[in-house]
């Protein structure tokens, strides 16, 4: 009883998964764009850092 429960609260997120394993191309096109944006602000938070510890 508690594995079926389990498995049916779980039934959404393994249907999402098995469309989103049907896609990798936008998969890859979706990290990509998020690996830009967190560089970018990766980079501006470093900046910050430096600037702050007179880095420079």
């Amino acid at each position: 009883m508690l594995t079926e429960t389990m498995l049916e609260g779980m039934r959404p997120m393994m249907e999402k998964r098995n469309e989103i394993v049907k896609k990798p191309k936008d998969v890859e096109e979706i990290i990509a764009e998020g690996t830009k944006k967190a560089q970018l602000v990766a980079t501006s938070t470093l900046d910050r850092a430096k600037q702050a510890m007179k880095f420079k």
